[in-house]
């Protein structure tokens, strides 16, 4: 009889330990799904701040482009002269 109740502590300690790799599990599932959460929401902010930058260099190249553009015509008409 005692071989039975050591085989069957060991099978309780087993199935302990089971639940316990099985709670350690979704533990870590949970920690994973939330760190995939927010390197999601990280990337929508960075895709918004180069959205936004995008928008602003194209705004300001048509600037650059026309003083440039002056810059040239006024050196080549400066050479000619």
């Amino acid at each position: 009889m005692e071989i039975n109740t050591e085989k069957q502590e060991l099978e309780l300690h087993i199935a302990e330990a089971e639940r316990s790799i099985a709670e350690l599990k979704a533990q870590l599932r949970e920690l994973e799904e939330t760190d995939q959460r927010q390197a999601i929401d990280n990337l929508e902010t960075y895709l918004a701040t180069m959205e936004n930058r995008w928008d602003t260099l194209k705004g300001f190249w048509p600037i650059v482009h026309n003083e440039l553009r002056e810059m040239f015509v006024k050196m080549k008409g400066d050479k000619t002269e």
